[in-house]
């Protein structure tokens, strides 16, 4: 099955209820990454091309789930491996 992306009121991406999304593995473990590159959710945001609300709710824990287009987008920002952070979770 295939996620059909949508567009949120907001104007953020969302897949459709049998999308898939992706979610934090660890989210100590990326905190602790982020104090070890002396990175703020700021720089992180910017060098993502993400918005600094989307990273501030994922490493505060309001959020445990994003677009795969903004997993890999963090994860290419940090220079590491894809699937290092995030983990796809499928919907039903």
């Amino acid at each position: 099955i295939v996620a059909s992306p949508l567009i949120d009121r907001g104007g953020s991406w969302r897949t459709s209820a049998w999308g898939n999304r992706m979610r934090i593995r660890d989210l100590t473990t990326l905190r602790a990454y982020l104090r070890l590159l002396g990175w703020s959710e700021r720089a992180l945001a910017e060098r993502a091309g993400v918005g600094h609300a989307t990273v501030n709710h994922l490493l505060s824990g309001r959020r445990s789930r994003c677009s795969p287009s903004t997993a890999r987008a963090i994860e290419r920002a940090l220079a590491c491996p894809p699937d290092l952070f995030f983990e796809s979770e499928v919907s039903r």
